[in-house]
């Protein structure tokens, strides 16, 4: 029947969507377990006797140990990819409600000092594993933990064969030990780094497979360079402390190679050959070790900078210098790390194979953005008395505008190469009636704010360029868990909020009354600028109030708006869901402010504020549309042209059928397994090579050109992948059959059905309170505390958000226990 074979299409959907999940956790597990294997011979002899049959090909046991890290460390996550880039689909992955844990552990709470019917209210309020991931605990078990483990873990035996290696050379074993602890710092530090580019990739398949916001995944690759960095400062201390202490020579002549170094005729490093008879040169006279301590040092250098500004202080304040740092000296750092020591490429070969795969594309399609002069800008809406609040509508296309219904609080990333080539993070949403745009709001506070406002209210905008959409799990379904859902967010931090609760409300609202988990819905809103409360309260918050109003007594919508400005109160402490009258509003302005003449006629049409700039003199268009009372302020007549912002080619989830994904499939795994292969055979051939014919004594301008050219020759190769995926893509446009309409979009809503939503004269279970002052925790949490199963999001400011944590954790445990789901969407970068 219809309804069975609806039926088992949705179970495919979730299975295919289950695919992708699993396979990344199945691959982790198996890097984690095999880093675990690493510090136990036992183990890991167990198990080479299982796969070495497998790499029964490979004649010499060196090369087998290099293939088996590859087949068991650096493989397992880019088949992950491959495997996650064809079955990825948008649909949604299932929550898990663990129930049989909730009730274990809330069985256990109940045998403490509270009486059994505490017990029992206790395992009714629990919502273990609900709830937004702590990504600093899923740091700490997937990078801190299995890194320290692996590294520290494995120094008894390093330590074991220096000391059998000094006595053989009749050299000081302290001295031996020091340098063999310093080396596996030195390595371990750069293991640390196999993986940690996948979190900052651009439209990372891996995190969209587990559902995480590229936002928060972040905090994996901060754990990952911060545990690197701490190796690496024990690597160079340690060694240090040789030269001072064990070394006479001076400690420059450890780092800065001789002439003698850069000739035909170098010595370099004879004493890794397997002759034994050959004694081994000192520290001053063999050029092998004076060339790896001066590209280590140089390393040390780039990775110390690079360390100094990713600090969140630094970051927060002068975030261009600290992306083009981040660029410029990350880049380096891994270059003279490969120079350093070259067989670092291999454990890094997975991390930058991904990373090159999934961005260069997407940076080939910004470059093309550029040459059709960027995203069409349709309105510039600047708001009076907001603090220079811009509101900016870009064009976009169906799919684009339907991906944000489906699944809002999105984020993108905007580029003007007229003020700043760094890409910055903005929150896009859009309006419930308008299917053609999606919106931006800011304030300018940074130098790339007050200057992007200034451009495009300029009578000529500069190019933009936007790429998106990012975002984690659909925050909807995350509501709809909850049956009291609390909203939190500070200032030009409710836009996430602007798409996201009117999605959850038309959601409610085609739901059958029995079905619904949601009984409540609270906004709490703090503002400190008059202008901008009465811009979103009246061009978003009266139609979600409209909407809520047709929701039956079943389900209430509060909003608190909390006015922390200096008079805001005063103007709207009496206001209802419909705000002060205008004629009150314009009194009020005249008399602190001396609104105009034309502001006030404006007001009275039933216009939204807007900002004059008083140096230049307004178009005949422009009054026209002053007089008319027009909400909005297109300040140019000019820079309308460009393209409509389309979804990025490479955005993994992007249609509801897996087989739509084939030339994205294609596409990220061409590029990753060209550039992984390359790079392990590559520097696998050259060691083999020098193991082989035993040959170390290579100048120092082979072993430079031969990393730099490297590095090259893979930056160029995926150059070119990249041109040739994004013309295949445009080739596939025009020859590969697109989807219908309604296996990539939601399903729209009627013109009736919206016209039904949108009619504010019915009375609902809507209220709207301005309060002066701040909130405080208990105000936030007082409808939550009352819930069963509450459900916050926070978005706002660094020290708000905190707060809320920190009130969350009073009820809430790691030990099974979680009384509220708390969701945040970050506000600062």
């Amino acid at each position: 029947s219809t309804q069975s074979m609806a039926k088992m299409a949705t179970m495919w959907e979730q299975c295919s969507r289950l695919v992708p999940y699993w396979s990344t956790i199945i691959a982790t597990s198996s890097i984690m377990a095999f880093l675990y294997l690493w510090v136990s011979d036992e183990a890991t002899s167990a198990y080479s006797d299982i796969i070495e049959p497998m790499l029964s090909g490979i004649k010499r046991d060196v090369g087998r140990n290099w293939a088996l890290t590859a087949f068991s460390y650096l493989a397992p996550l880019i088949v992950a990819s491959s495997v996650a880039a064809l079955l990825m689909t948008s649909a949604k992955l299932p929550a898990s409600k663990m129930n049989w844990v909730n009730k274990f552990f809330a069985a256990i709470r109940s045998f403490g000092k509270e009486e059994a019917e505490a017990g029992r209210s206790i395992a009714k309020k629990n919502q273990f594993a609900l709830g937004q991931a702590d990504f600093n605990v899923i740091s700490f078990w997937l990078i801190f933990l299995p890194y320290v483990i692996s590294g520290f873990g494995y120094m008894p035996f390093s330590l074991d064969y220096a000391t059998i290696a000094a006595i053989d050379n009749g050299s000081n074993v302290t001295r031996a030990k020091l340098v063999s602890a310093s080396s596996l710092c030195g390595w371990a530090g750069a293991l640390t780094l196999s993986f940690f580019l996948i979190p900052v990739t651009r439209h990372s398949v891996l995190l969209a497979s587990m559902g995480w916001s590229p936002v928060h995944a972040l905090r994996i690759h901060i754990w990952a360079g911060h545990l690197s960095f701490l190796y690496v400062l024990i690597h160079t201390i340690l060694l240090f402390f040789v030269f001072l202490a064990y070394d006479d020579i001076p400690v420059w002549r450890q780092f800065i190679p001789n002439a003698n170094c850069f000739g035909r005729d170098a010595n370099f490093a004879p004493h890794h050959a397997d002759d034994d008879a050959t004694p081994p040169l000192s520290p001053g006279e063999d050029c092998q070790w004076q060339y790896w301590n001066l590209t280590g040092i140089v390393a040390f250098i780039f990775f110390a900078v690079l360390w100094v500004s990713s600090i969140h202080y630094f970051r927060r304040r002068w975030y261009r210098l600290f992306y083009i740092l981040h660029v410029v000296f990350g880049t380096l750092m891994l270059l003279a790390t490969i120079l350093h020591f070259g067989f670092t490429a291999l454990y890094l070969a997975p991390s930058i194979a991904y990373y090159l795969a999934s961005t260069f594309p997407t940076l080939i399609q910004a470059l093309a953005s550029r040459f059709r002069k960027g995203v069409k800008i349709v309105k510039v809406t600047t708001i009076a008395d907001s603090g220079g609040c811009v509101e900016v509508h870009v064009a976009t296309t169906a799919d684009a505008n339907a991906l944000l219904d489906r699944e809002p609080c999105q984020y993108v990333k905007l580029c003007v190469p007229k003020i700043s080539i760094v890409w910055h993070p903005f929150t896009v949403y859009k309006h419930p009636n308008d299917s053609k745009t999606v919106r931006i709001l800011f304030r300018p506070i940074g130098p790339f704010t007050k200057e992007l406002a200034s451009s495009l209210t300029a009578p000529e905008r500069p190019i933009t360029m936007l790429d998106g959409f990012y975002g984690g799990a659909d925050r909807t379904s995350q509501a709809l868990q909850h049956d009291q859902v609390t909203i939190v967010a500070g200032g030009v931090a409710i836009t996430p909020f602007l798409s996201m609760i009117p999605n959850l409300l038309t959601t409610i609202c085609t739901t059958a009354p029995e079905k619904r988990v949601v009984k409540s819905i609270t906004l709490h809103w703090s503002c400190r600028d008059r202008g901008l409360e009465r811009f979103v309260t009246q061009n978003y918050i009266r139609g979600m109030i409209a909407t809520a109003n047709k929701l039956d007594s079943s389900v209430a919508f509060h909003v608190m708006i909390y006015h922390t400005g200096k008079g805001g109160i005063e103007v709207l402490q009496d206001s209802s869901s419909d705000n002060m009258s205008v004629e009150d509003y314009i009194e009020e302005r005249r008399e602190n402010e001396s609104v105009s003449s034309d502001e006030a006629h404006d007001y009275e049409e039933g216009g939204m504020p807007f900002d004059v700039s008083p140096k230049r003199n307004l178009s005949d268009d422009e009054g026209e549309n002053l007089e008319a009372g027009d909400a909005t302020l297109d300040h140019t007549n000019a820079g309308t042209d460009g393209h409509m912002m389309e979804l990025a080619h490479m955005l993994p989830g992007r249609f509801a059928e897996f087989r739509w994904n084939l030339p994205y499939f294609v596409a990220l795994s061409a590029g990753m397994w060209t550039v992984f292969c390359l790079l392990f055979r590559l520097y696998y051939g050259h060691w083999m090579v020098r193991l082989y014919y035993n040959r170390w004594d290579f100048n120092a301008y082979y072993l430079a050109a031969e990393a730099t050219w490297v590095t090259i020759v893979i930056v160029a190769i995926s150059f070119a992948l990249s041109c040739a995926i994004e013309g295949m893509v445009f080739l596939s446009q025009s020859r590969w059959p697109s989807p219908t309409a309604d296996r990539f979009m939601v399903e729209e809503v009627s013109a009736s059905k919206e016209h039904e939503l949108t009619d504010a004269s019915s009375v609902g279970q809507s209220v709207v309170k301005h309060i002066q002052g701040r909130p405080k925790p208990a105000d936030l949490f007082e409808q939550a505390s009352q819930a069963e199963a509450p459900g916050i999001f926070i978005c706002g400011p660094l020290g708000m958000t905190s707060v809320i944590w920190k009130e969350a954790r009073k009820e809430n445990s790691f030990f099974g226990r979680t009384r509220y789901c708390v969701y945040d969407e970050p506000f600062e970068f």
